[in-house]
């Protein structure tokens, strides 16, 4: 609701400001996407080298964790499912 001597913001302003602001999430969200994929291979490739039993078990743990993650980055958001 507008009061009397109030102005609207400029619709050229706000859209704008969105899409910076969309831009940005995207640009966080694949920067974060990246880190974890990067974090994954190099996880995977320790595993190559045979650790011992202990080591093994933590890469696992922490691979278990990322592919978790990747599974929540992966569901759709509330805003794109359908009624």
């Amino acid at each position: 609701m507008v009061l009397a001597g109030e102005e609207l913001p400029s619709p050229t302003r706000v859209s704008s400001q969105s899409r910076v602001d969309v831009s940005a999430s995207i640009r966080c969200a694949i920067t974060a996407l990246a880190e974890l994929l990067a974090r994954k291979q190099r996880l995977l490739e320790r595993l190559q080298a045979a650790p011992d039993p202990k080591e093994r078990d933590e890469i696992e743990r922490l691979l278990g964790e990322i592919k978790l993650t990747l599974e929540l980055l992966d569901e759709p958001g509330e805003s794109s499912r359908e009624p």
